[in-house]
């Protein structure tokens, strides 16, 4: 909640649900399907590599609804270097994820 409110998205109602992935092993697909409800945009964030990772996960929870999925993660293998280094070069720090939400959201 406070992403959102420091970064608004604008012309948007705050109407924002956050999942902390971490604590959802066992996958309880109910309680993301609620979640989820009729949301047009589901975003993902993971410090990992998305290919098996938690994006794969939910496009399988989801594969039936009409429901657009944004993913952050990395692609591949990382090289070297800070961890706000890697972020920024792999659009995952703050700024370069709130303008592709707001991008997609948009749309």
């Amino acid at each position: 909640n406070d992403w959102y409110e420091t970064y608004p998205i604008p012309g948007k109602a705050n109407n924002v649900s956050v999942i902390n992935a971490r604590f959802i092993k066992p996958l309880n697909e109910e309680m993301i399907l609620k979640e989820i409800g009729n949301s047009k945009l589901v975003v993902t964030m993971e410090d990992s590599l998305l290919k098996g990772g938690l994006q794969d996960t939910i496009l399988e929870i989801i594969k039936n609804k009409n429901v657009n999925i944004l993913s952050f993660g990395y692609s591949s293998f990382v090289g070297q270097g800070s961890i706000l280094e890697l972020e920024k070069d792999n659009g995952m720090d703050k700024d370069s994820i709130y303008e592709r939400i707001v991008r997609e959201w948009r749309e």
